[in-house]
C-alpha cells in the first residue's frame, strides 16, 4: 500500500491537499470561477466525516488542509468538488480533456505545530508568489476567517487559532514568520519544484 493510500484510509488525521492545472495552466479565470470552487467546497462538505481547516486558491493551483474521520472521505470530497468544477470550466471555455494535473496530492500533517505552519504556508502563498503584499489582500483564501474579518460556516478555524491564541495572534504570527519552515514541515508541503507556482 502506497504512503498516499495509507493516508487516505486513515482516520482522524490532518492532510495538506493540493493540485494544479495540467501543464501548470490556469484553473481559475474570473472572480466567479474562484467563488464557484469555494461554493463547491462548502456544498460538498460532509461535516460528520470531514472538516476543512484552511484553503487558498491560486490562478493555477489550490491548497487545503483537511481532517477526515472516515477512510477515503477526502477522496469522495475531492471528487465532488473537482469533477463538477472541471466540467463547468470545460463547458465555459469550450475545451476538452483534463483540467487538473492529477486527482490530487495529499501530505500528512502529523502534529499541531505542523498544522499551524502549513496554514501559514497556505495563507502566505499569494504573498510568496508576489501577487499581493498582505495575505489578507488575497480574497480567495481562508485568511480573512483567521483574522476574524469574515465568517464561513463550512470552515473550522478554532483548532489552528487555539495554537497561537486567536485572530490577532494569528495575524502577528503570519507577519513575523514569513521565512523558513522546519524540515518536518517541509515534508507536509508540496513536491513541486517551485512552491507557490
Amino acid at each position: 500500500m502506497s504512503r498516499k493510500t495509507q493516508l487516505l484510509v486513515s482516520v482522524g488525521e490532518y492532510m495538506h491537499i493540493y493540485n494544479r492545472g495540467v501543464n501548470r495552466e490556469q484553473i481559475f479565470f474570473t472572480d466567479s470561477s474562484y467563488q464557484f470552487f469555494i461554493d463547491l467546497l462548502a456544498k460538498s462538505l460532509m461535516r460528520d466525516v470531514l472538516s476543512i481547516h484552511s484553503y487558498c486558491l491560486m490562478p493555477n493551483h489550490f491548497h487545503l488542509t483537511i481532517r477526515q474521520e472516515d477512510p477515503y472521505a477526502v477522496s469522495v470530497f475531492m471528487k465532488r468538488v473537482c469533477e463538477p468544477y472541471a466540467k463547468a470550466v470545460n463547458k465555459l471555455l469550450h475545451r476538452h480533456g483534463h483540467l487538473f494535473e492529477e486527482r490530487f496530492q495529499a501530505k500528512h500533517i502529523s502534529d499541531p505545530s505542523q498544522l499551524l505552519q502549513v496554514s501559514r504556508y497556505i495563507h502566505l502563498n499569494p504573498v510568496t508568489a508576489k501577487m499581493v503584499d498582505s495575505p489578507l489582500s488575497w480574497e480567495y483564501s481562508s485568511c480573512a476567517e483567521y483574522y476574524g474579518r469574515r465568517e464561513s460556516a463550512y470552515l473550522t478555524t478554532d483548532i489552528t487559532l487555539s495554537l497561537v491564541g486567536g485572530p490577532e495572534d494569528y495575524a502577528r504570527y503570519l507577519r513575523k514568520c514569513r521565512d523558513g519552515y522546519s524540515e518536518e514541515v517541509v515534508k507536509c508541503l508540496i513536491d513541486w519544484e517551485k512552491p507557490g507556482l
